[in-house]
């Protein structure tokens, strides 16, 4: 079973030390609360065929009929190309349909095909995974973490795409507005994209993404991993992992090497000059995190955190693809 499988993992003295040393960080528990929403949002919404990203686009574009491609890129909190990609998906499945306006300087947004049909399903299923999502919190608890994840979402000091969420009296279906930026997935992907405004301003000039400075302080917390350990870490699929410890090795900042006991195996080190990156950047590194928590009060920062450490802990043990698939 997948679970049996995570348990087993994570019960390795390197991957428990690993993982606590991640877990007293936002960041890492904003990205993972984030890959585990997504999981939930493709297991329960399978039948959508559509991304969380998709599924956001066309609520608000039926929120509010006429919208333009740049104001929705504004009230969704991504950037133009983003908007573009997430279109672009949605008008191939015929569920959404885009002209150019009177002005010739915008493009207007209208749903198509089955889009209101995809969106009443959708709706239904998004609940109970939102649901599922916070069900190891405690009563209350999941609406002070909103409030924490809210502050973080809306602060203006991040270099971030814009977000000007839409206000259920501009809306032609004011309804679904709340529901749609009051979600734990909507909160938490604005958050992680918060924590890489800041990440990326603190390592400028290294071109070092947020996954991959995980991944080095990671190793360093462990001492060794195989590339299945690496992969449960960081949340992602094999050939993901894959990707990340080959950048990784490309620029001298991990080694591999054959496991004596299984020589099937590779395990993977930190190299001097992956120390040294993380030496040079960790107080930096620490500085985006103060920044990323400045609008928290202490107490606030800690039951954030302790809150987004329950739901990683819960899911983990019991990932999406196995006993969370009712």
């Amino acid at each position: 079973m997948p679970g049996e499988a995570a348990s087993t993992l994570f019960a390795d003295p390197a991957m428990l030390a690993a993982r606590a040393e991640l877990s007293r960080h936002p960041g890492y528990l904003f990205r993972r609360t984030l890959q585990i929403s997504a999981a939930l949002f493709s297991e329960r919404g399978a039948r959508l065929e559509l991304t969380p990203a998709q599924f956001d686009a066309l609520a608000a574009a039926k929120a509010l009929p006429g919208l333009d491609q740049i104001t929705l890129a504004r009230i969704l909190g991504v950037d133009r190309s983003t908007i573009t990609v997430v279109l672009d998906g949605l008008m191939r499945r015929g569920l959404l349909k885009r002209k150019v306006a009177a002005d010739r300087r915008r493009r207007l947004l209208r749903l198509a095909g089955e889009a209101d049909d995809a969106l009443r399903w959708g709706w239904e299923r998004i609940g109970v995974s939102e649901a599922q999502l916070a069900a190891p919190l405690a009563p209350g608890a999941t609406d002070e973490l909103k409030v924490a994840l809210r502050l973080i979402a809306t602060d203006p000091g991040s270099q971030a795409p814009t977000w000007t969420p839409l206000e259920p009296h501009d809306a032609a279906s004011p309804e679904r507005v709340p529901a749609l930026f009051d979600r734990l997935a909507f909160l938490g992907r604005r958050c992680c994209q918060i924590w890489a405004a800041y990440f990326m301003e603190a390592t400028a000039g290294n071109e070092i993404t947020p996954g991959q400075f995980a991944v080095l302080f990671m190793l360093r917390a462990a001492g060794q991993l195989d590339q299945n350990g690496v992969a449960h870490l960081v949340g992602s699929d094999r050939s993901t992992a894959a990707l990340l410890l080959r950048l990784l090795e490309a620029r001298g900042l991990l080694s591999r090497t054959v496991d004596q006991l299984d020589r099937r195996r590779r395990m993977i080190r930190i190299t001097p000059a992956g120390q040294e990156l993380l030496e040079e950047f960790w107080p930096k590194v620490l500085g985006a995190e103060r920044r990323l928590s400045a609008r928290l009060s202490a107490v606030q920062a800690e039951t954030m955190g302790r809150s987004l450490r329950a739901i990683i802990a819960i899911h983990d043990q019991t990932p999406p693809e196995g006993p969370l698939a009712a």
